[in-house]
């Protein structure tokens, strides 16, 4: 189930001040009266993967468990932070993301409908420009899959299998099938 969360400030000022305490950190923490099923859920799975790792360290120290320890324990205070307002950078799934919007939608003032629209069309010309922008990324990432799973239907040799992930894209990508 998706939700989505609005706040409209009064001025840039607030926005800019809300934007600002949101980009530190993990973001601005909000209380909540009632227990979000998806937030326990996932302090449980950060705790789970925090006591996995510290037992994983207690048996074999080295950096890498040592890396592991330290990265669950970010997760799981991330965690436990709970429902946040994050910046658009950081945003994940089912936090409130603060975002700008172009010029007010409904001010509250009066607004006669040229400025509603004027309005709306501002802000679907960003919009537009956005999904331009990453309609361009997807189709080069396809077009990069394509032409990988060309190559690997082709035919692989025998050498890739001694190559990590990376470098085997890489290669494929690159054209060497040898």
């Amino acid at each position: 189930e998706q939700w989505k969360a609005v706040v409209f400030l009064d001025n840039k000022e607030d926005y800019d001040h809300v934007l600002k305490k949101a980009s530190k950190g993990a973001g601005i923490q909000l209380d909540c009266a009632e227990r979000i099923p998806w937030i326990d859920e996932k302090i449980k799975d950060s705790k789970d993967k925090l006591d996995e790792a510290i037992a994983k360290d207690r048996v074999h120290p080295c950096t890498a468990s040592a890396s592991e320890v330290r990265k669950a324990k970010t997760e799981y205070s991330s965690a436990m932070l709970g429902l946040r307002i994050l910046p658009v950078e950081k945003s994940s799934a089912g936090h409130v993301v603060c975002m700008k919007a172009i010029g007010a939608i409904r001010p509250a003032a009066p607004a006669i409908a040229e400025t509603l629209h004027k309005s709306a069309q501002g802000q679907i010309a960003e919009a537009s420009a956005m999904f331009a922008k990453n309609l361009a990324i997807t189709e080069s990432n396809e077009k990069d899959l394509r032409q990988l799973s060309k190559k690997i239907r082709s035919g692989v040799s025998e050498n890739f299998g001694q190559l990590t992930t990376v470098e085997a894209l890489r290669a494929l990508k690159d054209g060497d099938s040898e």
